[in-house]
């Protein structure tokens, strides 16, 4: 349909750069499906993660044990998990991030209650926590275009390329099922910025805070040798604008 839609105002000269700044794809959708892929591979640990919150979530007994265990332990940590939507990869990532500051609690109730028998190993609960580690940047970038109080267009470059900076600078020494994963999300984020990257520039050229200065610097750090044409790209589509 939006191909259609593209072509017809096209064929009227209806659209300014041939177009190329008419449909921007959702940019949290896109940041779900890359996240996704980096649960993929600690499906079975999210399995036993979500089993124990629902463990605890049980009777009230079971609640009461909980906490009495991190009182014992003397964890500082107000927040407890909900259990997650697993359609919304961010909502497993609050609830991992938070099984996580109660991890010991966890290990401790494994002790002391015979009908938990879903924990996690210690490996699991450190691979467990590479990937919210690793993930941290996409669940900000979310939070930041999903929100609904503000304005958001001038705000897409910068949080994508806070994802962009931290694919590049993923760490190849780390668990190599871990660096699989995520060169399939570099894979699916450089589809995204090589169709998206014109579309977000613009707001931030509009901002009296950046201009296009600013993303003069950023696209030459992007695009290395390349740079030079996509800004000639850029400047000319800005001059068919006004």
């Amino acid at each position: 349909m939006v191909k259609l839609l593209r072509s017809n105002l096209l064929e009227k000269q209806k659209l300014c750069g041939k177009g190329k700044l008419f449909h921007h794809q959702c940019t949290a959708h896109v940041l779900n499906l890359i996240c996704k892929a980096g649960f993929e591979i600690i499906n079975p640990i999210v399995h036993k993660v979500r089993e124990s919150v629902k463990f605890i979530e049980g009777p009230t007994s079971r609640k009461q044990k909980f906490e009495e265990i991190i009182q014992q332990l003397g964890i500082e940590y107000e927040k407890r998990p909900n259990l997650d939507t697993p359609t919304r990869w961010n909502s497993t990532y609050l609830m991992l991030n938070c099984c996580l500051q109660l991890k010991r609690a966890f290990e401790s109730l494994t002790q002391q209650d015979q009908e938990y028998t879903c924990a996690a190993s210690l490996e699991e609960w450190e691979k467990a926590r590479m990937v919210c580690v690793f993930l941290k940047t996409f669940y900000d970038a979310t939070m930041v275009i999903s929100g609904s109080h503000y304005p958001t267009a001038n705000l897409y470059f910068d949080e994508i390329w806070e994802v962009k900076i931290a694919l590049d600078n993923a760490d190849p020494e780390v668990n190599a099922d871990l660096f699989e994963t995520i060169q399939y999300m570099q894979r699916k984020f450089r589809r995204y910025w090589k169709l998206t990257w014109l579309q977000i520039s613009f707001p931030v050229i509009f901002d009296p805070r950046f201009k296009l200065r600013f993303v003069d610097f950023r696209l030459k750090q992007a695009f290395g040798s390349q740079a030079e044409t996509k800004i000639a790209t850029m400047k000319k589509i800005l001059l068919e604008l006004f």
